[in-house]
């Protein structure tokens, strides 16, 4: 009887089961090979991904993680050192909430009075020791100050609002001090921030003002290398994350930079600029509910120092006003020749000096809102 290569395994005469084909060896084989292959590279993935987590923890730490609620967050309990525009090395330690901590030295039981400072990267201060960030400043300017550093970097108005509403109780904040840079007009109306994630946002539509907690990370994922499981795999893998953050994105650098030009332009200025006073007027009530007074500061860049033009601190002032709530401008101390170098040339953040004009802008804020609970 001939036998076909591809014909089903028969039984032979004496009730023995037939050879397998060649054919089927072979397709057995590769599906071995397959597997073997893939086996490999799952391991080597695990290895890896272990490799650069243990690398991660002894020379480069994470210092945020992606969360649902407020879009990422400062990881507690955590130090790391950063190298400024200078040359300076900085450490940077967060305490068990993720604020940035102060020396040990002003830090102290005896510190009663407590001050919430809500802001981003201009806050959290990297670039200088936390004694010379202005919130180290305000908390050697008065020995009863207890200043609590809850800066991230990336953060918009509304997540520092949803920050205070979900965390501020636990702090029994005396003083909400909301320290707003520019960059937060837009990014109170973008989904996402590149680099770090998606986020909570607001919109106008007609006169109906939304903010939309229950968000979308797809536009943010449009800034994470196309590869299958991306979603999860830039919230868990450190690997992944690292290869996206230093690779992937830098060779992409010209491309993602348009698609986030091209979101900032859709924006309408005039709606920005409400969504910011709307926010900041729920921030302020907020407060209120905590039993804590409420305060502003307001960051120029130094794009627009140079410009010689900031449109809206007058219109943030005049709102302040009629909100009734101490408000300060930094344009005038900042812009002051005699303030000396108060902005590094690449990085937009301020120095050591520029901290130090800050603080002393702030102090009398501060003073005029507790003073307010005597």
């Amino acid at each position: 009887m001939s036998f076909e290569p591809d014909a089903p395994v028969r039984s032979s005469s004496d009730g023995q089961a037939a050879t397998p084909s060649p054919t089927r060896a072979r397709k057995g084989t590769k599906r071995m090979r397959l597997l073997l292959v893939l086996a490999s590279f799952v391991t080597m993935a695990l290895l890896s991904e272990g490799a650069v987590r243990i690398a991660s923890a002894i020379s480069f730490p994470r210092m945020m993680e992606i969360e649902d609620t407020l879009g990422w967050r400062h990881m507690p309990n955590r130090e790391k050192r950063f190298v400024n525009e200078d040359g300076e090395e900085l450490l940077t330690r967060h305490d068990a909430h993720g604020h940035r901590r102060l020396p040990d030295t002003l830090e102290s039981s005896s510190r009663t009075t407590n001050v919430l400072v809500l802001g981003d990267s201009f806050t959290e201060a990297a670039q200088v020791s936390s004694a010379d960030a202005f919130t180290g400043r305000l908390a050697q300017a008065d020995p009863t100050l207890n200043v609590l550093n809850a800066g991230v970097g990336g953060y918009s108005t509304i997540q520092q609002y949803i920050y205070l509403r979900e965390h501020g109780k636990a702090f029994a904040p005396d003083l909400v001090l909301l320290v707003a840079y520019e960059n937060d007009l837009t990014d109170n109306c973008l989904p996402y921030s590149p680099g770090v994630g998606g986020r909570p946002w607001a919109r106008l539509d007609g006169d109906a003002f939304e903010v939309i907690e229950d968000y979308d990370d797809e536009p943010y994922l449009r800034f994470v290398a196309p590869v299958p499981f991306k979603r999860a795999l830039i919230r868990h893998s450190y690997l992944f994350y690292g290869f996206n953050d230093r690779v992937w994105r830098k060779w992409n650098k010209e491309r993602l930079d348009q698609m986030e030009l091209e979101d900032w332009s859709a924006l309408d200025a005039e709606e920005a600029q409400f969504i910011f006073l709307e926010m900041v007027d729920r921030m302020h009530a907020l407060a209120g509910q905590l039993g804590a007074e409420f305060a502003v500061v307001l960051i120029p860049s130094a794009t627009a120092l140079k410009a010689g033009d900031d449109p809206w601190r007058g219109v943030a002032a005049s709102f302040a006003e009629a909100d009734r709530f101490p408000f300060v401008s930094l344009w005038s101390a900042l812009s002051d020749p005699s303030s000396g170098r108060c902005y590094f040339e690449r990085d937009i953040h301020w120095t050591r000096q520029g901290h130090a004009v800050a603080a002393e802008e702030m102090i009398p804020v501060v003073q005029e809102a507790l003073a307010s609970r005597q």
